[in-house]
């Protein structure tokens, strides 16, 4: 099977109508693995003629035999090689025990395109398929899906429509041949995690998955068995089924523990909840799993997680090492490779406690909009922020010149804010422009706690989100248009 053909440089749309019998004649028999066993058993190859062209049907397989694929060489009556193809069980692409065929395919031969097949392809059966296209590797390759015939062909024959979703690469990985594994995802993460320490989730939480119970543990009430529909908007609502207590014991590795986060296994939902004091006790069913953070605080997790940036790079993650064409599901050794910032731990249990410096959303907040100036330095931002806020009636008289904006601490300066405001009743407003979340010091944390402990009222800003502290208040006011010193003033008053 593994030799690598050099294929003529033939124009295939010149055997359309034969590539087109071709495939029929290969989805027909797609389903029938009694056959190809049989196949595999009495013949090394079997051959049909398709006009001026010959097949060369073979059997490939898989894990000791146990995943059956069919390998159809497509060449001239003069015995020229014009393509090789591989339909088989969708498995094929992304599957543990077939990752030693992916090795050896990538290996020993070029792989051109990759398609896997959307039920709309069959007319009987909802077996999911793929096919893997072999060639002379002289582009990158490619990934899609299809659903119809009409489409194979032109994507055997290198006719990409307009609108078809196609993605390339240069570096195909035997870890995994779906098409969306290769959709530039991962340049994104990389770049968005650029500038932080960053570890597996595996080196900061325990990743446990839950656990399948038989229909004679459940009773009408005991302990909430969690599933995946059982998660809400982040929160765990009222579950539909429960297990007794004496069950429990079967369960001891599942059962949840207080600040818990829970992640959906299957369907591509990728829902996320923290488990609170009131939602146990309960036991996660094999539809979840269990993160249990050791290394970094729960609530950082969660809030990385779960914050518009955070998610957004989460998802991205997850949605690479999803495996499976009709139903999608993420694997517990996939999962626990999935890489998260981790900040200095003076950061982190700031960006936690509601009462240090900020609410636990400031992580929401700055990194939520930080990619949006990431483009611009902090000192162009500084200027853009200056002049929004005096057109939001801020008096441009009472901006405090740079020489006397000095912050001291215990007799000493230890630096001097962004923008510095006096207010009538002789209180300043201290504005911080941070484009980087990341990039934020535990010196600065210092300051800024330095600041809430004392009448001044702090202010936050990406440049396109402001967020406002008042010393003694757990609460910030978040706003998207810079605030005036009117809406500070009665929000002050109001929390007050």
């Amino acid at each position: 099977m593994w030799k690598r053909a050099m294929y003529i440089m033939t124009e295939l749309n010149d055997y359309k109508n034969e590539l087109r019998e071709i495939i029929e004649f290969a989805l027909m028999g797609y389903d029938n693995f009694s056959r190809m066993k049989s196949e595999k058993d009495d013949i090394d190859s079997i051959s049909e003629i398709f006009d001026s062209l010959v097949v060369e049907i073979s059997v490939v397989t898989a894990n000791n035999n146990r995943m059956y694929m069919r390998r159809y060489d497509v060449k001239t009556s003069q015995d020229e090689s014009v393509m090789s193809f591989i339909l088989g069980h969708a498995g094929m692409l992304f599957s543990i025990i077939a990752k030693k065929f992916r090795e050896e395919l990538i290996s020993k031969e070029y792989i051109k395109g990759v398609v896997t097949l959307k039920q709309s392809v069959f007319d009987r059966i909802a077996i999911p398929a793929a096919i893997i296209i072999l060639g002379n590797n002289k582009e990158k390759t490619w990934f899609t899906s299809a659903e119809n015939i009409d489409q194979l062909v032109d994507l055997f024959c290198g006719n990409f429509s307009e609108g078809w979703t196609i993605y390339t690469t240069e570096n195909v990985s035997a870890e995994n041949l779906l098409p969306e594994y290769y959709n530039g995802d991962d340049r994104i993460i990389e770049e968005q995690l650029k500038g932080s320490e960053v570890k597996e989730l595996q080196d900061v939480a325990e990743v446990i998955l839950g656990k399948r119970a038989p229909d004679e543990h459940f009773i009408q009430e005991g302990i909430a068995f969690l599933r995946g529909r059982d998660i809400k908007d982040g929160k765990i609502t009222k579950p539909e089924l429960y297990v007794s207590t004496a069950s429990a014991e079967n369960y001891s590795r599942q059962l949840l523990q207080e600040g818990d986060i829970l992640f959906t296994k299957n369907f591509g939902q990728n829902k996320i909840a923290l488990v609170t004091e009131d939602d146990l006790p309960a036991i996660a069913s094999d539809m979840l799993y269990i993160i249990r953070p050791f290394e970094v605080s729960e609530m950082y997790l969660y809030r990385y997680l779960t914050s518009k940036t955070g998610n957004e790079i989460f998802n991205k993650q997850i949605n690479r090492i999803k495996k499976g064409v009709t139903i999608s599901s993420v694997a517990l050794a996939d999962l626990k490779h999935v890489k998260v910032p981790v900040l200095d731990e003076n950061i982190m249990q700031a960006l936690e406690c509601i009462d240090t410096i900020s609410n636990n959303e400031i992580i929401e907040t700055a990194k939520d909009l930080m990619h949006n100036v990431s483009t611009y330095s902090e000192k162009r931002v500084e200027d853009i922020v200056r002049k929004a806020l005096i057109e939001a009636g801020w008096d441009e008289k009472s901006f405090i010149p740079e020489n006397d904006t000095a912050i001291i601490i215990d007799g000493k300066i230890v630096w001097r804010p962004d923008i510095a405001f006096l207010m009538p009743d002789g209180r300043r407003i201290i504005v911080e422009v941070k484009t980087d979340l990341f990039k934020l010091t535990s010196q600065w944390v210092e300051r800024m706690q330095h600041i809430l402990k004392g009448k001044d009222i702090f202010i936050l800003t990406t440049g396109m989100f402001y967020e406002i502290h008042i010393p003694g208040i757990k609460k910030s006011l978040q706003m998207i248009n810079p605030p005036t010193i009117e809406q500070i003033l009665n929000w002050e008053s109001e929390v007050h």
